[in-house]
């Protein structure tokens, strides 16, 4: 037996000479994908006959020849079109359409036998001349492994009452599949009632047209299939007949079954009262964003008592898909990636949890061989040559990840059209999706109060773990590494923080009554340039931030004061929102909050008001904040490691900010830093004064030692800790870069540079 605890037999590898990541091999080629040896079982059993069975990519990924008896049927016999052995061949064909059929053991369900023999492609007759004219030749879809996934998938979910979900890149046919089901729907079943939809005319129209190509194309393969049509238009195909009745009526008769064209456009009620057994939601992630009409979460919401009956029946297959490049709203991601959630029959191919997602490498034009089994390294190396040449232009190179994504991160990877420079978050983006071992990645956890037995607050102490709610690239740096905790000295003015805060809870009563979606509470906290070149390799760096709208929202204004806190940074907040005033006043902390930025000042003079707190709302500060955002990206853009903060940054709309709330903590964050200027980096500032000189033994800040003496107070000792504080910057940007906390294991995090 060897390691895999399979048998030694010398058996020549033919079903993965590509050596699949997920496949492990031995040194004699056995294949193991961790439940049984695929060399000895190339036609395992798959499909789902009963809708219990687990499917996954790994069965698929081998090669496995389709058995000639499943594609006997892609070659029309010469019998007579109105003969009885005609009649027995096409019962036979549709017999196995509606249900599926077993051929050695292997069960090919009646999608798949769908799309292989009764489904053609319009292929357009070339004319003298070498262009393509209006006639057309009809051909079988080459098979697949990928394919036959699908339609098991779409089977399973068939079986157990779940939506489908597929995100893929361009070319990977998985707008022809989906048209398979709809036009299987309306062919083998009566009074079955498809929708066609999607957000805009442009986008429906081209769905509709494939549509209306896959009906003729099959017509012309099958003439038998045919049916008469009640209505045949671009918006609307009824088939039956009018009956003309004695008293000069007429009535719809015959098949009657429906196929019809949608487009939402503002209007998420467009379904109201229809009762579709299956709607197609094509470029579901190109809706609109949610603070938009007709955005996608609006015109499902609208529309999902059409896909039930008697509010607990579901009647309706709901069918999403989506093109990476076409990602527009931030709705489509949360329902891709939480299929459970959303009602759509869940995978987990590629390490997470989502919906079906085809990778361009897997099914890569050209890529796949008769046995359906996909060359994935060939694949892989012709999207990575395509990816070297587009790397030079940012935007470029972001469109080809977009439309040919290997990753679920990719899909959903987009542009935006605010007046921060896209093609700089973008390429941020990408060094954050494409980046190694060495690329920064925060660490989550939580921030917990340290207190004295008093229970008077004496510090913060970090406790990492991946479920944490605040996120940390860079923790804070102290001026000593004295052994005694309550010893060491922050450090002031290295920090500041900007909060855009709330007022509510999720179950406070006003917003739960009026089911509020919301903003949430956004800290960040920021490492500034400061004057004497102290940290230069990493200012203006974003370390730390908190985003969230807890059941009790002294929970989130707690989180910024323990960010606050750690940081050592003061914290500018909008003023609009002022509970949070009063939790820092309340633990002592007031000092934390920043005074009014000087700009904000009526009389734009910094000695008069200054008991103001704060930053106020208006339009002429907002747009400053902007700018100034703006200015940082196109300056520091490669200083922005948390992927969220980029998210925000892409879609922001400046005419509906409530749900860019770090992009508003990013702006307060900026306009304080801007107020500081020229402030440097110190111990941090006496409380209160000594006017007597106390004797005693202290620690030597230097040199960590005990002596005994005149205990040097804060002011006696400025000068040097300041030299503390030059050493430990120059110390530390030696190693240039990011000290970033790597908490990917949070019992052993690491700290690299």
């Amino acid at each position: 037996m060897n390691d895999y605890g399979q048998p030694e037999i010398d058996v020549k590898n033919e079903y993965d000479p590509f050596d699949l990541p997920f496949l492990r091999t031995d040194d004699r080629g056995r294949i193991w994908n961790g439940e049984f040896d695929v060399t000895e079982s190339p036609r395992r059993l798959l499909g789902v006959p009963t809708g219990e069975e687990d499917i996954k990519i790994t069965d698929y990924l081998v090669h496995r020849p389709l058995p000639k008896e499943l594609l006997k049927w892609q070659v029309t016999p010469n019998y007579h079109p109105d003969s009885l052995d005609m009649d027995v061949w096409y019962e036979d064909l549709l017999e196995f359409s509606y249900d599926g059929v077993w051929i050695d053991g292997e069960y090919f369900n009646p999608f798949f036998v769908y799309w292989m023999n009764i489904f053609v492609f319009p292929v357009p007759i070339m004319g003298s001349d070498g262009k393509p004219t209006t006639d057309f030749e009809t051909s079988f879809a080459a098979y697949s492994n990928i394919d036959r996934y699908f339609f098991d998938y779409c089977w399973k979910a068939e079986l157990t009452r779940q939506d489908i979900a597929i995100m893929g890149g361009r070319g990977v046919g998985k707008s022809y599949m989906i048209n398979c089901i709809i036009d299987r729907e309306f062919r083998l079943y009566e009074k079955s009632w498809s929708l066609v939809s999607s957000t805009n005319e442009e986008t429906t129209s081209e769905a509709w047209s494939k549509i209306e190509q896959g009906i003729e194309a099959i017509e012309k393969q099958h003439p038998a299939l045919k049916y008469k049509l009640i209505t045949d238009s671009h918006i609307k195909k009824l088939s039956g007949e009018n009956i003309e009745l004695p008293d000069g009526t007429s009535e719809k008769s015959g098949h009657l079954s429906l196929i019809e064209k949608i487009t939402y456009g503002k209007n998420g009620g467009k379904t109201r009262g229809k009762r579709p057994t299956k709607q197609l939601i094509e470029e579901f992630a190109a809706f609109p964003p949610s603070h938009q009409k007709g955005s996608l979460g609006a015109c499902i919401g609208e529309s999902r008592g059409s896909w039930y009956v008697q509010t607990s029946l579901k009647k309706c297959t709901v069918m999403y898909s989506g093109t990476g490049g076409t990602v527009e709203n931030d709705e489509a991601e949360g329902i891709f990636t939480q299929p459970e959630v959303n009602e759509i029959l869940p995978t987990n191919d590629w390490g997470e949890t989502t919906g079906f997602f085809c990778p361009t490498h897997v099914k890569y034009a050209g890529t796949w061989e008769e046995t359906g089994c996909p060359d994935i390294a060939l694949a892989t190396s012709l999207v990575n040559i395509r990816r070297e040449k587009a790397k030079a232009n940012p935007s470029s190179y972001l469109t080809l990840l977009q439309e040919f994504p290997m990753t679920v991160r990719e899909v959903f990877t987009k542009k935006g059209t605010n007046l921060f420079n896209q093609d700089k978050i973008a390429s941020q983006r990408i060094n954050i999706i494409q980046g190694g071992d060495n690329t920064p990645k925060p660490g989550n956890g939580f921030l917990n109060w340290r207190r004295s037995p008093t229970g008077k607050i004496i510090g913060v102490e970090w406790d990492a773990t991946p479920h944490g709610d605040v996120s940390i690239l860079e923790h804070p740096h102290w001026l000593t590494e004295a052994a005694n905790e309550n010893e060491k000295s922050p450090i002031d003015g290295l920090y500041v923080g900007g909060c855009d805060s709330i007022d509510q809870g999720t179950s406070d009563s006003s917003y739960a009554t009026n089911n509020k979606k919301g903003s949430e509470l956004a800290i960040l906290i920021k490492k500034r340039v400061l004057d004497g070149g102290y940290f230069r390799t990493t200012s203006n760096l974003y370390v730390a931030k908190y985003n969230k709208r807890s059941s009790n929202v002294r929970d989130d204004w707690d989180n910024a004061l323990k960010l606050s806190y750690y940081f050592n940074a003061e914290v500018n907040i909008e003023y609009t929102k002022i509970g949070i005033v009063s939790h820092f006043r309340d633990n002592k902390m007031y000092h934390m909050l920043k005074k009014r930025p000087t700009i904000n000042l009526t009389s734009g003079d910094p000695t008069k008001n200054t008991q103001l707190i704060g930053t106020t709302a208006g339009g002429t500060i907002i747009d400053h904040q902007d700018m100034k955002v703006a200015s940082y990206i196109d300056s520091f853009y490669d200083q922005i490691w948390f992927m969220d903060i980029l998210d925000q940054l892409q879609n922001y709309n400046r005419d509906d900010r409530t749900k860019f709330d770090m992009v508003i903590a990013m702006g307060l964050c900026e306009l304080a830093d801007e107020d500081l200027m020229g402030k440097v980096a110190g111990i941090q500032a006496p409380k209160e004064s000594n006017r007597l000189k106390a004797f005693g033994y202290y620690t030597d800040p230097i040199t960590n030692y005990k002596k005994y003496g005149v205990i040097p107070n804060q002011e006696d000792r400025r000068d040097e800790m300041t030299q503390i504080l030059k050493s430990e910057a120059d110390k530390f940007n030696k190693h240039g870069g990011v000290q970033w906390i790597d908490m990917t294991d949070p019992k052993n995090p690491v700290v690299n540079y």
